[in-house]
């Protein structure tokens, strides 16, 4: 009887289970083992020893020469195991693995017994250990993809800890790594994937890649996105300058993803400028301005959520955003901008549809402010903005979605309320034009030095509250026009027009011209 031996050291770095021991003597249906009836491993001789004699046994050498692998099977437990690659045993210290079995390999088929079946899981086990895989590829810029640019010539695996050093690397395939580090640029023009915290000198997204990441990732250099995705439960961190270059393709902040922008924003349109809106998506992500954003898009713009309020996504402005374009940039479906910092509104027109915080808002002359309804729920309790830190206004601020404003609001400039508005502190306004549906509830008084065209809505006041107006008011149109709890001063020129009725609950004092 012979006996069929798998090399310890292979067994041991949990390569692969060992064999049964076999008896020449006996045919394969003679034995009785617990999977008799399932296909057996086929072990196939690669090489024989040149001086052994009829009946000893000959050596079987698996190394990366092998261009195709088999897998072992254990049926029963639902289990495989591959064969082991030259990078998986290089970076086991193992050069190759010798099995001895007779002669006349092609007649034997041996099977795992109960005891090796049993050893399976705790050979998988041996097997998911974190190894380091170093760039060996060239400095200047190179595929993931080419085995020959690896240690141990294999491509990173998922368990694997990759050394970038200062090289710049393009994902061109779908890859796979726990984590990588390198001080140089990370072009990802196809998938990859990382499930441990990694650090990159700068991330590049260029085409149609997908960044994965479901831990921290600290990139100390630039990152240029223009096409792609960017996904998975984790955190993203750029310290240095951002370039957002929008086109017709939407790139995505995927769910789940944060994403923060320490350094110098700049979203940009490079074609001619057009009318057709260029779509960032935020899809229940969150992105971090906590710099200075400048938006220069050429383009109108617009940070959106497809999926709406079922993955609702935010803006969080930290530092300084800068509207520099004359174009419209737009925050929609679900994606709420939330203000702690500063918001500068130097031309063209920003319309947020919902968020809120204590931040101000500077809109320079002729340049504009909107807040706007949100159409995702706008058939359900529509999304308040809670405007809590301090607005000027030297150009339209228009209120086209619920607003409520802690602070008061102490406009000059034009300001347009169609929607219902919210002041919780003495307000004043230099020009004013008040639609149907644009009511507006106030607390203490509200003053309006300069133009108040009045065409529709009701004004509610507080228990002390009253409305003086200064200046010139127009009441016009069709539409009633209501006072309820409080009263009205007119000490400037007031002309009633139209057929819309004029309502008040408590008394109107005229110290001006009244004229009708």
């Amino acid at each position: 009887m012979t006996t069929q031996r798998f090399s310890v050291q292979a067994f041991a770095s949990g390569l692969w289970p060992m064999a049964a021991d076999h008896d020449d003597s006996k045919t394969s249906h003679q034995e009785a083992p617990m999977h008799s009836k399932q296909p057996q491993p086929d072990f196939q001789s690669h090489t024989q020893d040149q001086g052994s004699a009829p009946g000893d046994c000959v050596g079987v050498q698996h190394s990366a020469l092998d261009s195709r692998p088999p897998k072992l099977m254990a049926r029963g437990l639902g289990l495989s195991r591959p064969w082991p690659t030259a990078g998986m045993l290089a970076r086991r210290g193992v050069a190759a693995a010798t099995v001895r079995q007779p002669r006349n390999a092609g007649a034997v088929k041996p099977r795992l017994t109960r005891i090796a079946l049993a050893l399976l899981p705790l050979l998988a086990a041996g097997h998911a250990q974190t190894a380091t895989v170093t760039w060996v590829g060239p400095n200047s810029g190179g595929s993931w993809a080419t085995q020959a640019h690896w240690s141990g010539n294999a491509l990173p695996t998922a368990l694997d800890d990759v050394q970038l050093g200062s090289s710049n690397v393009f994902i061109t395939i779908n890859a796979v790594a726990s984590s990588v580090a390198g001080t140089g640029t990370l072009f990802v023009d196809s998938p990859l994937t990382l499930t441990g915290n990694s650090t990159l000198g700068s991330l590049n997204m260029d085409r149609q890649g997908v960044f994965r990441s479901s831990a921290s990732t600290a990139i100390s250099g630039s990152l240029f996105w223009r096409l792609g995705n960017i996904v998975g439960a984790g955190t993203t961190r750029v310290e240095g300058s951002t370039t957002l270059e929008f086109n017709s393709a939407t790139k995505n902040l995927g769910p789940g993803h944060t994403l923060v922008l320490n350094g110098t924003t700049r979203t940009r349109y490079i074609f001619a400028p057009s009318s057709e809106v260029m779509n960032f998506g935020i899809v229940g992500a969150r992105l971090v301005n906590g710099g200075t954003w400048l938006d220069q898009a050429n383009a109108n713009t617009a940070f959106t959520n497809v999926i709406g309020d079922l993955e609702r996504g935010n803006f969080d402005n930290l530092g300084s955003f800068t509207k520099e374009a004359a174009t419209v940039t737009t925050f929609e479906r679900g994606v709420l901008f939330n203000n702690s910092g500063t918001v500068h509104v130097n031309a063209g027109t920003l319309r947020i549809a919902g968020g809120g915080g204590t931040g101000s808002f500077n809109v320079a002359e002729g340049a504009a402010l909107t807040f706007g309804i949100d159409e995702i729920r706008a058939s359900n309790a529509p999304i308040v903005y809670a405007l809590d830190g301090a607005v000027t206004n030297a150009g339209t601020l228009t209120i086209d979605g619920r607003v409520s404003a802690a602070q008061g609001l102490q406009l000059a400039g034009n300001t347009v309320v169609n929607y219902p508005l919210a002041l919780h502190a003495a307000s004043s306004f230099v020009n004013l034009s008040v639609r149907n549906g644009g009511d507006i509830s106030f607390d203490s008084t509200l003053l309006v030095t300069g133009i108040w065209d009045w065409t529709g809505a009701t004004l509610r006041g507080g228990s002390d509250s009253v409305v003086t107006s200064t200046g010139t008011l127009l009441l016009s149109g069709s539409d009633a026009k209501r006072l309820f709890f409080t009263s009205l001063v007119a000490a400037g020129s007031t002309r009633q027009t139209g057929t819309g009725f004029l309502q008040v609950e408590r008394n109107v004092q005229n110290l001006g011209v009244w004229s009708e």
